[in-house]
C-alpha cells in the first residue's frame, strides 16, 4: 500500500489485478483541508471522512455520506453514529455478468508445519445483549428477505420461507456420494456428572384451533415410507430400520412417569380403501419373521414377552410356551356385549386340491403330553365343559364324566356315548338307547 498526498486529499493505494484501486478522502472533520491528517497514537485508527472510492486516474466510482467508518489494525469498523452500516458491492449498470462477492480467511503458508498449516477460521459475531435486552442473530438474507436467522439457540428459518429445506447438493460428476449427518451434543470424555449426551428432538408445533396435526416423516428415495403421529401412530413403517450394528433394538412406548392411566401400543397393517373392489378388499397381514439360520446354525423363534419375561415362542416347527409360564391358556377373548359367540377350531393341514397318492391325506391332529420323569405320575389329556372334564385321558384309563341329563335328539352318522348312574350307554341314530355291557357288541 502506498500514500500520495496532493492540496486536499490522503490517497491510499491498493493493487487490483492490472491497475490501482484508491480510497481518497478528507484529513480533516473540520472546513480545513490543510491540517494534517486525525490520527489517534493510543488505537492506531484513522477516521475517513467524505470517502471516495477511485481508480488509478483518480476517477470518481462511488460516493458515501460522510464520516461513515474508520481503518483501524487490525479491523475496519464502522463509526458509532452509522445506522445499518452494510458491505457490498455495487449493482451492474449494463448487461455483464455479476461477479460473486468473496469473504475469505487467512490461507497457510503453502510449506507450513504443525498448527501453522490450518487455515484461519472465518467468524461472524454478534455481541451479548445488554441486561434485560434480546440476543441478536446472524441473518442470511436471499433477494434482500431473511431466509435462516442463527442465534444463540439455533438457526430458524424466516417465516416466509415455503417449504425450507437442508439438503446436501448433488454430485456432478459420477463419484461417491457422502452421508448428512445430524449429530447431538457428546459429554467430555471424562466427565462424571454429566455422562448422558444430548438428545435429537424433531418437534412439529400444535396445530391452530380446529388445525390437524403435522407428522414427521422420512422420505429416502423421496417417497414417504415413515410418519409419526403426535398420537403414537407411526405409518408406513420401513423394511430397514435400524442399523447392522444395533444390538437387540426394541420398539418401545416409555414408561408414564407420573400416576396416570397408560395406554396400549397397536401395530396395524394396512386397511383398504373403503370403496375398494376384488382383491383390493383384502386388508394386509401382520409379518413377524424371523430369518433362515445359517449352515450349522439353530432355527431362530418369534417370542412374545410379558413384564420382561418371554411367555410364548414361534418356531418354525412349533408354537411354545415360556418354562416359566404357569398352567398356559389359549383361549378365544370372552365377548364384551350381548352379542353371539363364535367356535374356536384348531385345524391340522389339509392336502392340495389336486393333490395325489399319500400326498392327499390331511395331517393328524394330536394333542400330546410328555412322559412323566422317573418317579413322577402320568400327565393325562382333559376335555372339559363349563370348566368341568367332561373326558380325560391318561396312558392307564379314559374317564367320562357323569351326565346331568341323558341327550333328548338322534344322532346323525354316529351314536351319544354318556354315562348315568355309573352306567356307561350311547344313543344311536334311531334313538335306541343301549347299555354298554361286557357282553356288548
Amino acid at each position: 500500500m502506498s500514500t500520495d498526498y496532493d492540496r486536499d486529499t490522503l490517497f491510499m493505494e491498493l493493487p487490483v489485478a492490472n491497475s490501482t484501486m484508491r480510497i481518497r478522502y478528507r484529513k480533516t472533520d473540520a472546513g480545513s483541508w490543510a491540517a494534517v491528517d486525525r490520527y489517534n497514537g493510543t488505537t492506531g485508527k484513522r477516521t475517513i471522512y467524505d470517502p471516495y472510492i477511485c481508480d488509478s486516474a483518480n476517477t470518481l466510482i462511488a460516493y458515501t455520506s460522510t464520516d461513515i467508518f474508520y481503518v483501524a489494525v487490525p479491523s475496519l469498523r464502522f463509526d458509532v453514529g452509522v445506522a445499518a452500516p452494510t458491505l457490498k458491492q455495487e449493482a451492474r449498470i449494463s448487461n455483464a455478468a455479476t461477479a460473486d462477492l468473496t469473504v475469505a480467511s487467512q490461507a497457510p503458508y503453502a510449506s507450513a508445519s504443525g498448527s501453522n498449516r490450518n487455515p484461519g477460521n472465518l467468524v461472524l459475531s454478534v455481541p451479548a445483549a445488554a441486561s434485560g435486552g434480546t440476543e441478536g442473530k446472524v441473518s442470511l438474507q436471499v433477494a434482500g428477505a431473511e431466509v435462516v436467522g442463527l442465534g444463540t439457540t439455533g438457526f430458524t428459518y424466516a417465516k416466509g420461507v415455503a417449504s425450507p429445506v437442508i439438503t446436501h447438493a448433488p454430485q456432478t460428476t459420477d463419484v461417491a456420494t457422502s452421508s448428512l449427518t445430524l449429530t447431538s451434543q457428546g459429554p467430555v470424555a471424562g466427565a462424571s456428572s454429566y455422562r448422558n449426551p444430548g438428545n435429537i428432538i424433531l418437534s412439529v408445533p400444535a396445530p391452530a384451533a380446529g388445525g390437524t396435526a403435522g407428522v414427521i416423516s422420512l422420505c429416502p428415495s423421496a417417497t414417504e415410507t415413515l410418519q409419526v403421529y403426535n398420537n403414537g401412530t407411526i405409518l408406513n413403517f420401513p423394511n430397514n430400520l435400524w442399523a447392522k450394528s444395533v444390538a437387540s433394538p426394541t420398539l418401545l412406548h416409555n414408561p408414564q412417569t407420573t400416576d396416570v392411566a397408560t395406554t396400549g401400543l397397536t401395530i396395524t397393517s394396512q386397511g383398504p380403501y373403503a370403496s375398494a373392489t376384488g382383491t383390493n378388499r383384502n386388508p394386509g397381514n401382520i409379518t413377524l419373521t424371523v430369518p433362515a439360520a445359517a449352515a450349522g446354525g439353530s432355527a431362530g423363534e418369534v417370542a412374545v414377552s410379558l413384564e420382561g419375561a418371554k411367555v410364548l415362542g414361534v418356531s418354525p416347527a412349533a408354537l411354545t410356551w415360556a418354562k416359566a409360564v404357569s398352567a398356559p391358556v389359549y383361549s378365544h377373548a370372552q365377548q364384551t356385549t350381548d352379542a353371539a359367540c363364535t367356535g374356536l377350531s384348531i385345524a391340522s393341514q389339509a392336502p392340495y386340491a389336486s393333490a395325489t397318492g399319500s400326498n392327499r391325506n390331511p395331517g393328524n391332529l394330536t394333542l400330546t403330553v410328555p412322559a412323566a420323569a422317573s418317579g413322577g405320575t402320568e400327565g393325562k389329556i382333559s376335555l372339559q365343559v363349563a370348566g368341568a372334564a367332561v373326558v380325560e385321558a391318561d396312558p392307564a384309563k379314559i374317564f367320562v364324566a357323569t351326565t346331568s341329563g341323558a341327550p333328548g335328539t338322534n344322532p346323525t352318522g354316529g351314536v351319544y356315548l354318556y354315562l348315568e348312574s355309573d352306567t356307561l350307554k350311547y344313543r344311536d341314530s334311531s334313538g335306541v338307547v343301549h347299555t354298554v355291557t361286557a357282553t356288548t357288541p
